[in-house]
């Protein structure tokens, strides 16, 4: 009768032990396979998971006699490989403070009116906000499917997100616009970042998230093209929307953000065929960069791959075409200030990208952030309640307030 008893016990605590090393190796690990992307990223972003797994199968495994050795050393193993995000978290912390007041200066936080940093995240990271982030917005109103150019086959459109709330500073809202991901040839606006997009018109920004032309529709530069067409529409629509024209930043991430770098550092480049009516500047307050590509040069251009295919040879025929659609190609004094964000654990985007950019930038007098995310994977903020992607958050509502609303007037001039 007791053997009945405890044999369930004993396999109890394999199967947890089991689960908390494949959960710690999953954070741990490189990417194994494109397939397990998701379970790197989600452990990776919630390692207390894990950790409760690991401690329920230790003291499943030793609790009571008989014991199971090896339940508890699998054990053991999943807790400490869950820990590794924990323990490097404070030190991520402190090298981002260091970062934000390098790039924006330490006394950044006076510039800006109280009634900006009422608006954003009070703490970097709170378990509350693990468990319960807010997807929903009521303060928000969402227009979706707003046309804005046609340059090819198909309608340009874009989603507007508006704040219910009053400006923090003055009378008229500044604005963000949105370019999604995907490797220039897929996704699409909205999709997993539609909270991230409410959360940040919750703070009193106008969003505009765009489409643009895939690499199957158009080579580059139509990409590029299609997002200064964007910025040309949102502030020929200023008035329609009650956004200030001379407070716009671009936010992409992954490929969007290589074309959000570009957008910024080539804006009002005379080079940049206009493909829109609108006849306004391109010029931006801030642009911020997740996890972007800025030297394509640093992939094989082989054909098949995203590279290629946007630019529609090899490296080898066209080097000239692949330094033009290279942000670090730009890089110079007055640029629009710049955040960059990166995850070090990212395979697709290597962290290179981001440094060498970091670099170049730091060498100017354009103002930048790098904010580095050691155990962040590709995408790792499409979950906006894990630890990076709140973290980041912290600074992000930090760069941006600075750079709407740095020694702003009441009124804007």
């Amino acid at each position: 009768m007791a053997l009945t008893f405890l044999q369930p016990r004993k396999i109890l605590a394999l199967t947890l032990g089991a689960a908390a090393a494949t959960m710690g190796g999953l954070i741990a690990a490189p990417t194994l396979h494109e397939r397990l992307w998701i379970g790197h990223a989600l452990f990776s972003e919630f390692p207390w998971t894990s950790a409760f797994v690991g401690g329920a199968g230790l003291v499943t495994s030793l609790a009571r006699s008989p014991r199971s050795p090896w339940g508890a050393a699998l054990a053991v193993t999943g807790l400490g490989l869950s820990l590794l995000p924990l323990l490097r978290a404070r030190t991520a912390m402190r090298a981002m403070d260091q970062a934000i007041t390098q790039g924006l200066g330490a006394d950044y936080e006076q510039s800006v009116p109280p009634a900006a940093w009422e608006r954003v995240a009070p703490k970097r990271w709170t378990l509350p906000n693990s468990v319960k982030w807010r997807y929903n917005f009521p303060d928000v109103t969402i227009t979706r499917d707003v046309v804005y150019a046609q340059p090819g086959l198909r309608p340009l459109k874009l989603d507007i997100y508006q704040p219910q709330i009053p400006p923090a500073v003055g009378t008229v809202y500044p604005a963000v616009v949105s370019v999604h991901g995907g490797a220039w040839r897929s996704y699409d606006k909205g999709g997993v970042f539609v909270p991230h997009h409410s959360y940040l018109a919750s703070q009193g920004y106008v969003v505009f998230d765009i489409q643009y032309r895939f690499s199957q529709e158009a080579l580059w530069p139509a990409q590029l093209e299609d997002v200064q067409c964007a910025l040309r529409w949102v502030k020929a629509h200023a008035r329609d929307y009650n956004i200030d024209p001379q407070r716009i930043a671009l936010f992409g991430r992954s490929s969007g953000g290589h074309m959000s770098l570009m957008a910024a550092y080539r804006s009002n480049d005379p080079s940049v065929q206009k493909t829109c009516a609108a006849e306004e500047d391109s010029s931006l307050a801030a642009v911020i960069a997740v996890y972007p590509p800025t030297d394509l040069r640093l992939w094989q251009s082989i054909p098949g791959g995203a590279i290629y295919e946007l630019l529609g040879d090899q490296i080898d025929n066209i080097p000239q075409t692949y330094a033009d659609a290279s942000p670090v190609e730009f890089v110079r004094d007055g640029l629009p200030p710049t955040l960059l964000v990166q995850g070090y654990m990212d395979e697709l985007v290597m962290p290179v990208h981001a440094e060498l950019l970091n670099n170049l930038l730091r060498g100017t007098k354009t103002p930048v952030v790098l904010l580095r995310v050691p155990w962040g994977r590709h995408v790792f903020d499409a979950l906006p309640s894990g630890m990076g992607a709140q973290l980041v958050q912290y600074y992000i509502d930090r760069f941006l307030a600075w750079s709407f609303y740095k020694d702003a007037p009441a009124e804007p001039s």
